[in-house]
C-alpha cells in the first residue's frame, strides 16, 4: 500500500462486539423512559402495549436485514449516503448525506447539553456552567476518537455496556421491589376503548414506538472498518435489534408490573413514577442518574457516524477533499475536527433543538431512501455480490417502504409545521452542493 493510499485508507480493525455496541448504545435512549406512557395511554391494554413495542422491534429487524444487503454489497463508510449516490447519482446522494450529517450533530449536541443539565439537577452549581462544560464533554470524546479507531471502538462498547446495564437495573429493581402494580397485585385490567378508535389508536401508537428503535442502522456506517463485514455486519445489526427489543419489552413489562394501567397511561414520566413507588423520594435521583447513563453512547456514536458521513463525501468531492485523510490510528482527523466545530457550534446556538424537531422526519426519509437504494440497485446491478440478500425480498422491502412512507403522511399530517420545515431544509442542500460541487460536474 502507498503512503497515499494509506493516507485515506481507513483500518479494518472492528468486529462484532463494536457493531452490537454502537447499534444498542445509538438505539436506547431517554425516550424508552418516556413513551410508554403515551402509548399505554393509547392502547389501554398489557397485551396490546407488550405486542406493539415488539412490533417496533419487529419492524427495526426488517429495517436492519435492508441495510445489512446493502451494508454487505457496498462495504464502505457512510451508510444512507453511500447507498443513495449509488442508487440514486450525486444530487440526491449528497441530500441524503447532508441531513444524515447535521442529524447527528444535533444529536451530539443535544445529549451533551442535556448531560450537563441531569448532572445539574443533582448539582445545582453546575447550571450555570452548562454550556461550558457541554463543550468540554464534546471537546473530550473527539479527543478520544482522535487517538484512534481503537479508542473510540472501546469506548462505544464501555459506554453501551454501562447503559444495558443500568436500564436492566431497573428491571430488575422493579421485579425485585415493586410487589407488581404498585402494591395492588392482580390490580392490573385493560382500560376502556380509546375514543378515538383502535385503528387510529395502533397507527398512533406504533408511530411513537418506532421513533425509539432509531439506531438499528448505525453499524453500517462501519462497514469499511469491519474485519469481515459480510460475515460481522448482519451479526451486530441483528443481534443489535433483538437486544434492543428484548430490552424495551423488559422495561415495559416492569412498569406495568409496578404501575396499574390506569397510573402509567398518559403518564409523562413514567421511569420516574415507577422509581417512585420503588424508592420513595430517591426515586427522582435514581431516574436521573440512569439517563444520565444513556448519553455517553450516543453523544459517542454520533461523533463516530457523523465523521464517517465527512469521510464519505470529502472521498466523492461533494465536500472538502481533505476530509478523507485519516491518522495513524485509523480515524479520519479532518472530518472528526469538522464535526466536532459544528458540534459546538450548536451547543453555543441552541439551533440543535430546531433540527431535532425536524428529526423525526429527516430520519424516515433516510429509512425510505435506504429501501428504495435496495429496489432500484437490484434492479440495476443484479449481477452485483450480495453476501447477505435481504429475506423476504421484495415484500419485506416493501412492507417497511410502505410503513416509512405512512409515517411520512403522519407525520405531516400531525406535525405540519417541522414536517414542512424538515422539506425547506432538504431543499437547502441544492445550493450548498453547488458550493461544492461548482463547476467539477459529474464524475
Amino acid at each position: 500500500m502507498t503512503a497515499t493510499n494509506s493516507k485515506h485508507q481507513l483500518h479494518r480493525v472492528l468486529g462484532v462486539a463494536f457493531g452490537l455496541a454502537v447499534t444498542v448504545g445509538t438505539t436506547i435512549g431517554a425516550g424508552i423512559l418516556r413513551r410508554p406512557g403515551a402509548v399505554a395511554e393509547l392502547l389501554r391494554s398489557p397485551v396490546l402495549i407488550l405486542a406493539m413495542w415488539l412490533a417496533g422491534g419487529l419492524y427495526g429487524l426488517i429495517g436492519a436485514i435492508n441495510a445489512a444487503e446493502l451494508g454487505t454489497m457496498i462495504p464502505k463508510a457512510g451508510g444512507f449516503f453511500v447507498w443513495t449516490e449509488r442508487a440514486f447519482g450525486r444530487a440526491p446522494g449528497f441530500a441524503i448525506g447532508w441531513c444524515d450529517f447535521l442529524g447527528n450533530c444535533a444529536s451530539l449536541a443535544y445529549a451533551a447539553i442535556t448531560l450537563v443539565e441531569l448532572a445539574a439537577a443533582l448539582h445545582p452549581p453546575l447550571k450555570v456552567w452548562t454550556t461550558p462544560l457541554a463543550i468540554v464533554i464534546v471537546l473530550a470524546f473527539a479527543a478520544i476518537q482522535f487517538v484512534g479507531v481503537k479508542a473510540g471502538a472501546r469506548t462505544q462498547e464501555w459506554t453501551t455496556m454501562l447503559l444495558a446495564l443500568t436500564f436492566l437495573s431497573l428491571v430488575a429493581a422493579a421485579f425485585w421491589f415493586g410487589g407488581g402494580s404498585g402494591g395492588e397485585r392482580g390490580a392490573q385490567v385493560a382500560l376502556p376503548p380509546p375514543s378515538r378508535g383502535w385503528i387510529a389508536a395502533l397507527i398512533l401508537a406504533f408511530q411513537s414506538i418506532v421513533v425509539t428503535y432509531d439506531g438499528w442502522y448505525e453499524a453500517a456506517y462501519f462497514a469499511e472498518e469491519d474485519t469481515h463485514p459480510s460475515y460481522n455486519l448482519p451479526r451486530s445489526m441483528i443481534g443489535g435489534v433483538l437486544s434492543v427489543t428484548a430490552i424495551y419489552l423488559a422495561i415495559n413489562a416492569a412498569l406495568l408490573y409496578v404501575l396499574p394501567i390506569h397510573k402509567l397511561a398518559g403518564s409523562e414520566f413514567p421511569a420516574s413514577d415507577a422509581a417512585h413507588v420503588l424508592f420513595g423520594s430517591r426515586g427522582a435521583t435514581f431516574v436521573t442518574l440512569l439517563s444520565m447513563c444513556a448519553l455517553p453512547s450516543l453523544i459517542n456514536s454520533s461523533l463516530l457516524g457523523a465523521s464517517r458521513i465527512l469521510f464519505a463525501l470529502g472521498r466523492t468531492r461533494l465536500f472538502w477533499t481533505r476530509a478523507a485523510e485519516v491518522n495513524e490510528g485509523g480515524t479520519p482527523w479532518i472530518a472528526l475536527a469538522c464535526t466536532t466545530a459544528i458540534g459546538v457550534l450548536l451547543v453555543l446556538s441552541g439551533t440543535f433543538e430546531r433540527l431535532l424537531a425536524m428529526a423525526g422526519v429527516f430520519y424516515v426519509v433516510l429509512y425510505c431512501s435506504a429501501f428504495a437504494s435496495l429496489l432500484v440497485l437490484r434492479r440495476k446491478e443484479p449481477d452485483t455480490p450480495r453476501p447477505f440478500p435481504v429475506w423476504g425480498y421484495p415484500w419485506t422491502t416493501l412492507i417497511v417502504l410502505i410503513g416509512g412512507v405512512g409515517f411520512l403522511v403522519g407525520a405531516f399530517i400531525t406535525d405540519t409545521a417541522n414536517s414542512v420545515q424538515a422539506v425547506a431544509f432538504l431543499a437547502l442542500s441544492a445550493p450548498v452542493y453547488w458550493i461544492f460541487v461548482g463547476s467539477r460536474g459529474s464524475r
